[in-house]
């Protein structure tokens, strides 16, 4: 880290001070930090509520204030009123979230007010103001591609119209505008200089920020754009710039992302607000996890609502720097990384070692930060409502898990990474519209068998039974029913119409039409109940067997709307059939499941578009239930009870009067509901909940989230077990009950009056509680115990129970002095009762401590100490009468106890130890006065214990450093003093052998000291001297302590050496110097000639108490000196060979001629294309060696020179003038021109029929094809489909007309494994069956064999050719031979007339149906015309005559009421006697037919 910064401790009579500054060293930068001084819960206001007034203001007096003195002189403020006292500050800013940032003249001023504000009840916070720094070290370009941030990109691009636009603000040191343009025009948005509070002053002296903003510019789709924020100009930046940065873009709304590459190790709570404020507008705040390789947290990377992000290298290896923890949430390509950032920056610099004039390769977590918000940014452009989880559950989800399997602490959650996933379209997304799920996507659905339902619901549920075959995009196919199908739709349906109807099935972009005709059989498979209010609830449900997961509950039921499932209707109950249902569909009408209605059922899934259920008593009892995609207004008693798999819930509560919504939740509610995870509303700011009822949240291990507003009590055990819940916000609780959050994971709890009670064991076993802030009545007895409590906070208490923290290990009390009485709270001491007794006593904030209580304490609580392990030493004053029954219980860390009294109470158990384990009684050693009648005590319990004299002493180390290898005689400045304590205090100085100063100490006394290595004195790295006194009486040792020191390294003596000799061009390392000294760098070439000084070190035989001295200049007398040459040598460009030769004739020198040098060899750094460093070996001529030298002094040297290696150039690949023929067995595709020395093939295998395009890349940057580009050249390869063997005997067939069905004869054979099928009157090949026909004509029928995709298809067609049956031939008349009418014959036709126009074969004869009308044969419709061969029936018609509706053989008013009946409906005519009706041929029969045949009655138009 570079230097460091220290606070010296000063230790006085067992107390331990320390500073609450907090001093943090970044990148050599030292940081001042406040801690908190109260940790209360502050509350953020909505920036962009504030006036454009107060906004501008503060943004202007931040950049007025811009020196580095005047904000390292900042005190930065959280109150919620107003500061009115300035204390004493020259200026004050008011910043948003209730901040006010404070300014001083000087250090002083400064910390002198920042004490007067601690001690402010209405302050809630104060810190100083500190520096974060940029996270980057010293370091090509990797990470986009190895991320695939690259096709993510591509893909954001092609689906632009999808996408969206998305902000990235960098907060940092600024960016290079000229230079990003230069690569990346367009990407900028806009910009802000804090520093300057200007929208258009923009620059970047550092770098930093333009790498940053280069890399996401790189890593990025065209929608995304960049927004710098400039608050740094030299790497470091100050809290208030950065707060002021995230202000600028809340208030404005100016991002969707934030990078943050810096950081430091000091906690500020107005920068946690910053952050939630950003968080409340769903801005994701990506940080920088720091660069130290540290498990120390480091901020803001350890605050909540980011994600931080450490470093990885190209092996995807912890980057070495990287820090680690529990905070790191994901990691990035971080080491080596290149991006823009200009030569002019300081970073480029200091690193000197620019890529070239516009770029830098450097590492850090600052360069993973930004390819962490590229994927952010490209996740934001399909989805801008995806909240902060959200883009951690998806990330997840893609990311490349490092390390130990899971999150680990170096790694997170893994490698971000999109490699393996494909973006969405718009279609089959998964649920964040992000990822395509090809597990969902269908591409085709063929209709394998219409099933209906048994009973009908007048709605397409009546279809959701029909089998269908599906295809998925992931090559899954499945039978399901249409229920069971995502995105279905169903057109053109009518669940009234008994008729055939033509439906299309559309699933995405799929459509399938089919016929079919409802069953007649209506009936509702609901049983229900019609209530007062005409509403139905169901109460039993029929079993029609369907195969399918999803039930569909009906909006109506006889016109009335479905509400509710009655209550004990017990789903589970109405048969095994019903445990196949996972899915429940509710309608937008439905507002309750009833009580135990889904009780053990299986029901997993419950959706629709209700606004909103009550759920009932035990309604989903030990049932399957998973996920409710419905909000809850109210919840009953045990109703998700043993619910295992419930994950969690939308509550939306119900409306009171006052406009509040009211949350009821019943006891049990959520009993042992091991995967509930959070209650949460989507929909309104606040749900209330009046109580928390007993056992709610019972057991509820992975509990994490409660979104609500508790405004009475919570009751017993309500989360008990909770260990997952970590956060709870206690609004206006009254009370806690018993064991209501014991074993819990709560960490903090801030209660507020008025609060009446925390009942005994409510927080029993809190391991993670640290903290608690009272302000109420009542603590019962036990309420803590055994809890992690180590802070208390009481501002208000009427009854505290003795035993009420027992076992909790607490180091500090604060609050109100006075509480309500009898208590108080008493610094460092604890809460004092009725202003003698210690209740609670404290350990004094050290994880060690030693306690020594004031003299005003008379008594000692019952459970004062008890379980206390961080007490060491104890002192009970004279004052103390009695020591409670258990105030030091399972102290186990207690050494040493002194009873400066003589009398004094002690019970049996106070000391004692109930769980040893290695600590034995024997460790504890109790002080006490020999005439004392403690003694007593400790005799009958067999405790060790000792005298002491009524004095009390303590010394102290009083000289500040030694020098090693010293011994303490006769030292003129005294080591240490002795401090005893008789009836005043008095202090005695200490001397080695010096007894001059009389008193106490002189007399009767003796005085030692032990080194940590007697025979060598004070050391370098000794840490202590024992000091020892006794008395000379022969009493104990009164003081025998180890006391501290600090031991710095001595100086050595030398001589510098003289007269020493060289040669021209020697090496140092050929000059001899005298022991102890050594060259600085041994390997320097002595090129001058003359008096010359180089450097030396002298390093003592005692390097461990010997400081080594160096720089030491040491002079070299230098022979004759040559003339040096610099030889200026040129190499022209090689083309790559794959060897590193370099040949001679392309090294050119033009400062010598050819024959004063020879090149002895020539190589290249290495072979590969690139610019490339070539050593080349050159000898001068022994002739120009007598006056010239190189630089080196000698006749030879190797000189390093730039050249660049060329990529060969190479012919690319063509496509095949073949095609591959499928064989069932995988197939290698060559391709012509390919060559595997210099060319990757990709693609190159395949076994199914298809194009398949070949990938040929190069194989390195060695080669580029001979257009001169490198992208990769697809060459299409076919694979076509394989023969099929068929024999076709099948033949035409000729048949006369009979009436019957006729089809061809087909004869094929072929392999069992084929399919067989003929076309249909679609022209597709679907059927079956051959086709049949029975009307006269020539019929084509067409079929075809196939087997699968990778073979050809056989395909066939024969003729049926049905001649007409010349037996018979009627003329004049209409005759339907299908369904066997003769129409159209006139009123009063005679069976003469009639039988003249049959025309007959030889061998028919017909016989005709007639009445006697006015003695005349009559034809009447409804007769018979039958053809008959020989004696046998061959053809029979009925007859039709127009007009005679009734079939009497005339026109008459009963025909005419015949028709009226008909339009009515109440007599439906039917066959030959609706074919009598439709006078006009028009098909239907209506008013024109009726008005025919009265005009025909009334002879005003005759039917004819």
């Amino acid at each position: 880290m570079g230097k460091k910064c220290k606070k010296s401790k000063k230790i006085s009579n067992f107390f331990v001070f320390s500073s609450l500054i907090i001093i943090i060293v970044i990148s050599g930068v030292c940081i001042i930090k406040d801690n908190f001084f109260k940790t209360e819960k502050t509350s953020n206001i909505n920036i962009s509520y504030l006036s454009d007034e107060f906004v501008d203001k503060y943004f202007k007096e931040i950049s007025e204030n811009n020196s580095n003195e005047d904000k390292d002189n900042m005190l930065i403020v959280i109150s919620k009123s107003k500061i009115k006292n300035s204390y004493g500050a020259k200026n004050i800013i008011e910043a948003p979230n209730n901040q006010y940032i404070l300014q001083y003249d000087s250090d002083e001023e400064k910390k002198s007010a920042l004490e007067q504000l601690k001690k402010d009840k209405k302050i809630e916070s104060v810190e100083e103001n500190g520096v974060y720094t940029t996270q980057s070290t010293n370091y090509n370009s990797w990470g986009i591609e190895k991320m695939a941030l690259d096709s993510a990109s591509a893909s954001s691009n092609n689906y632009s119209e999808n996408i969206k636009p998305v902000t990235v603000a960098i907060i940092d040191s600024g960016c290079n505008i000229e230079l990003f343009n230069k690569y990346y025009n367009g990407k900028i948005s806009e910009m802000y200089n804090v520093l300057e509070n200007s929208k258009t002053l923009m620059s970047d002296e550092n770098g930093h920020g333009t790498h940053v903003s280069g890399t996401i510019a790189e890593g990025t789709p065209n929608n995304v754009k960049i927004f710098p924020i400039k608050v740094s100009r030299d790497g470091s930046m100050y809290y208030t710039d950065v707060i002021a940065g995230i202000n600028y873009i809340v208030r404005n709304n100016k991002a969707d992302v934030i990078n943050m590459s810096f950081g430091g190790y000091g906690y500020n709570g107005a920068l946690k607000q910053a952050i939630e404020s950003a968080k409340e507008q769903n801005i994701i705040s990506v940080v920088a996890a720091g660069n130290e390789n540290t498990s120390e947290k480091f901020y803001p990377a350890a605050l909540d609502n980011t994600i931080a992000i450490a470093s990885v290298d190209s092996n995807l290896k912890k980057s070495s720097f990287s820090n680690y923890g529990s905070y790191i949430t994901f990691t990035a390509p971080g080491t080596k990384i290149k991006s823009i950032m200009g030569k002019d920056a300081s970073i480029s610099k200091e690193n000197g070692n620019n890529d070239d004039d516009d770029h830098e390769t450097i590492s850090g977590t600052s360069m993973a930060t930004p390819h962490a918000v590229s994927s952010v940014a490209i996740l934001k452009g399909y989805n801008k409502d995806l909240t902060l989880d959200n883009i951690i559950d998806i990330l997840k989800e893609s990311s490349i898990d490092l390390g130990e399997p899971g999150w680990d602490q170096y790694y997170g959650n893994g490698l971000i990474s999109f490699e393996n996933v494909e973006f969405c379209n718009g279609k089959y997304c998964d649920k964040y519209g992000i990822y395509k799920n090809k597990s969902k996507e269908i591409i085709n659905v063929e209709i394998k068998e219409i099933k209906f339902t048994k009973y009908n619901y007048y709605s397409i549920t009546n279809l959701m039974g029909t089998k269908t075959d599906v295809l998925y995009a992931d090559g899954t196919e499945k039978t399901l029913s249409l229920g069971d199908i995502t995105d279905l739709e169903v057109l053109n349906y009518s669940p009234t119409i008994s008729d055939t109807q033509k439906v299309t099935i559309k699933v995405g972009d799929i459509s399938k039409e089919i016929e079919i005709k409802n069953p007649t059989n209506f009936e509702s498979g609901w049983e229900y109940n019609v209530l007062d209010n005409e509403k139905v609830e169901i109460i039993g449900y029929k079993n029609h067997n369907l195969e399918i997961s999803k039930l569909y509950v009906p909006e109506t039921i006889d016109s009335k709307p479905v509400t509710a499932f009655a209550d004990d209707f017990k789903f589970s109950e109405s048969g095994d059939d019903f445990k196949k249902y996972t899915y429940l569909y509710l309608p937008s009408s439905f507002i309750k499941i009833g009580n135990y209605s889904l009780s053990k059922s299986n029901i997993k899934y419950i959706y629709g578009t209700s606004d909103g259920i009550e759920i009932g008593t035990h309604a989903f009892e030990s049932s399957q239930i998973e996920t409710i995609d419905i909000p809850i207004t109210e919840i009953g008693e045990y109703a998700f009870k043993d619910c295992y798999e419930l994950l969690s819930l939308d509550i939306i509560g119900k409306n009171d009067n006052s406009g509040t919504r009211q949350m009821s939740i019943g006891k049990y509610a959520f009993y042992n509901c091991k995967k509930l995870t959070k209650l949460y509303h989507s929909k309104y700011d606040q749900i209330v909940l009046d109580e928390i009822k007993e056992y709610t949240f019972y057991n509820c291990v992975s509990l994490s989230s409660i979104e609500l507003y508790i405004s009475s009590d919570i009751k017993g055990y309500a989360f008990y077990n909770t260990f997952m819940l970590s956060k709870f916000d206690f609004g206006t609780v009254n009370s806690i009950g018993e064991y209501a959050f014991s074993e819990s994971g709560i960490e903090r709890i801030n209660i507020g009056a008025p609060f009446d009670t925390i009942y005994s064991f409510a927080f029993k076993n809190c391991k993670n509680l640290k903290e608690v802030t009272f302000d109420g009545s009542r603590i019962e007895s036990k309420a803590f115990l055994n809890s992690g409590v180590e802070e208390l906070y009481l501002y208000g208490a009427d009854y505290i129970a003795e035993d009420a923290f027992a076992y909790s290990p607490i180091k500090k009390v604060d609050g109100r002095s006075e509480l309500n009485e009898p208590y108080k709270v008493i610094d460092r001491v604890g809460i004092v009762e009725n202003n003698n007794k210690l209740l609670i006593g404290v350990s004094n904030s050290g994880s060690v401590s030693d306690i020594e209580l004031p003299d005003y304490i008379t008594e000692i609580g019952n459970y004062a100490y008890t379980g206390n392990t961080y007490l060491r030493n104890v002192t009970i004053p004279e004052t103390v009468k009695r020591l409670g029954e258990n105030s030091f219980k399972d102290c186990n860390w207690l050494k040493n106890v002194y009873f400066l009294g003589y009398n004094l109470y002690i019970n049996e158990n106070t000391f004692k130890r109930t769980n040893e384990g290695e600590i034995k009684n024997e460790d504890l050693i109790f002080y006490t006065h020999k005439d004392s009648s403690i003694k007593d005590w400790l005799d009958s319990n067999n405790y060790n214990y000792r005298h002491f004299e009524p004095d009390k002493y303590e010394i102290m180390n009083l000289k500040d450093k030694y020098t090693a290898a010293q011994y303490l005689v006769n030292d003129d400045v005294p080591y240490a003093k002795l401090t005893y304590y008789e009836k005043e205090t008095r202090e005695e100085y200490l001397y080695e052998g010096d007894y001059s100063v009389k008193g106490p100490l002189s007399e009767g006394r003796t005085f030692s000291k032990e080194y940590q290595d007697p025979s060598k004195g004070i050391q370098f790295g000794d840490t202590y001297l024992i000091i020892s006194i006794k008395t000379k009486q022969g009493y104990d040792v009164l003081v025998n302590e180890k006391i501290p020191i600090v031991v710095v390294k001595a100086t050595p003596t030398y001589t510098i050496p003289t007269d020493l000799t060289a040669e021209f061009g020697q090496k140092l390392s050929e000059i001899q110097l005298p022991d102890g000294f050594k060259w600085m760098d041994d390997s320097q070439i002595i090129n001058k000639g003359g008096k010359v000084k180089y450097k030396a070190k002298y390093i003592p035989s005692d390097t461990k108490n010997y400081e080594t001295i160096e720089n030491i200049d040491i002079t070299i007398n230098v022979n004759k000196e040559k003339k040096i040459i610099n030889p200026e040598i040129s190499i022209q460009n090689k083309v790559y060979d794959g060897t590193t030769n370099i040949s001679l004739e392309n090294i050119n020198i033009s400062n010598l001629e050819k024959n004063e040098y020879s090149i002895l060899s020539a190589i290249s750094s290495d072979e590969n294309v690139g610019k490339k460093k070539a050593t080349i070996k050159l000898k001068l001529s022994d002739d120009k060696f007598i006056d010239y030298s190189f630089d080196n002094g000698k006749q030879e040297k190797d000189f390093i020179v730039d050249f660049t290696i060329e990529p060969l150039k190479i012919s690319k690949p063509v496509s095949p003038t073949w095609n591959y023929v499928y064989n069932g067995k995988e197939i290698i595709l060559d391709v012509p021109g390919y060559n595997e020395d210099t060319m990757i093939a990709k693609n190159n295998k395949g076994t199914n029929v298809g194009i398949y395009d070949v990938i040929i890349s190069l194989k390195n940057t060695n080669y580029i094809w001979e257009d001169g580009t490198t992208k990769d050249v697809i060459v299409k390869v076919e694979i076509s489909k394989a023969d099929i063997s068929v024999q076709d005997n099948s033949k035409d067939v000729t048949v006369k007309y009979d009436g019957k069905e006729h089809t061809i004869d087909v004869d094929l054979i072929y392999s069992s494994d084929y399919t067989l099928r003929y076309m249909d009157s679609n022209g597709e090949y679907t059927l079956n069956e051959l086709p049949k026909y029975k009307e006269v004509g020539i019929y084509e029928i067409k079929y075809k064999v196939f087997y699968d995709n990778n073979h050809k298809e056989y395909f066939g067609k024969r003729t049926l050719t049905i001649e007409d049956d010349i037996s018979y031939i009627i003329n004049n008349y209409e005759v339907d031979k299908i369904n066997n009418y003769i129409s159209k014959i006139m009123v009063n036709t005679e069976y003469d007339t009639f039988k003249s126009n049959i025309t007959l074969g030889s061998g028919y004869t017909v016989n005709i149906d007639y009445k006697e009308i006015d003695n005349k044969k009559i034809l009447y419709t409804g007769g018979k015309t039958r053809i008959m061969h020989n004696t046998d029936l061959y053809k029979e018609f009925t007859n039709v005559v127009i007009g005679d509706i009734n079939g009497d053989g005339k026109i008459n008013s009963a025909d005419l009421l015949k028709i009226r009946q008909h339009l009515l409906g109440t007599n439906v005519l039917n066959g030959a006697y609706f074919l009598s009706s439709d006078i006009n041929y028009d098909n239907t029969i209506n008013s024109a037919d009726l008005l025919r045949v009265r005009q025909h009655l009334l002879g005003l138009k005759l039917i004819k």
